[in-house]
């Protein structure tokens, strides 16, 4: 997180930029997004080479070595284009390397999953055992297959009413 003074220093430029803006924009805590995207990067790195490898990284992602070892160090900006082709090579979408509960092991579901996709996984996570999360989950996914084949079910046809003789 960046010190009182750098957030007070942005403040006073923001509001002699744009004295229009609310005072509560104004005086928001910035936030520090680099030890985010750090974190994101290193846990992707993990995930694609076995292993930190900044060089690899830099040589995919077309900038030159000292850029990454700035990521890593956490000690400089980095641009949109940086992000975008860190982004690109370890196949996630830019936002995703800024986002603090991004889960490296799941990219692409991550940003899919609706709240209450993520309360079932939660949920099952919570549990200690393995052998019983399997159970949970099994259990889950039967109940969720009958709600959806319920669903997805046309209604059966009524018969047709019969006429009386008479």
């Amino acid at each position: 997180m960046q010190d009182n003074q750098s957030a007070s220093g942005m403040a006073s430029q923001l509001d002699s930029v744009s004295p229009d803006l609310p005072k509560t924009v104004t005086s928001m805590p910035l936030f520090d997004s680099r030890p985010v995207l750090w974190k994101n990067i290193a846990a992707l790195m993990l995930k694609k080479y076995g292993r930190e490898n900044l060089n690899q990284l830099a040589r995919e992602a077309k900038f030159g070595p000292a850029t990454a070892s700035r990521i890593k160090a956490q000690d400089t900006s980095v641009g949109i284009e940086v992000i975008d082709r860190v982004a690109t090579v370890l196949g996630v979408h830019p936002w995703q390397l800024l986002h603090e509960d991004f889960n490296p092991e799941f990219p692409s579901n991550s940003a899919n999953l609706s709240p209450l996709a993520l309360d079932l996984a939660q949920q099952l996570e919570a549990i200690p055992d393995q052998a019983a999360r399997e159970k949970a989950h099994a259990l889950a996914t039967q109940v969720l297959s009958l709600a959806a084949a319920s669903i997805a079910a046309p209604p059966s046809p009524e018969a047709p009413p019969t006429q009386q003789p008479g």
